[in-house]
């Protein structure tokens, strides 16, 4: 395979497309939140999440790796200006 995380990505297409509607709906119904990692204690407290880069999330759920698909993008790119 040539561009081995687009094809990861086309195969799970329709599956992160799904999850991608889900979790816009989620967000716009409920806040994300995290456990505050700046306390040395064990009161562990939930704070707003803030910013969730959905994007991200899908890649790493569906073990995409964002870097490697700019590479092959920059690669196709490059072939196209040969061609």
């Amino acid at each position: 395979m040539k561009y081995s995380e687009h094809e990861k990505l086309k195969e799970v297409q329709k599956e992160s497309q799904l999850c991608e509607e889900f979790l816009e709906w989620l967000t716009n119904k409920y806040a994300f939140c995290e456990y505050n990692r700046h306390r040395s204690d064990d009161n562990q407290v939930l704070v707003p999440a803030g910013y969730i880069d959905k994007q991200k999330l899908l890649a790493e759920f569906f073990d995409i790796d964002l870097d490697e698909i700019e590479k092959e993008k920059r690669q196709m790119l490059e072939e196209l200006r040969k061609a």
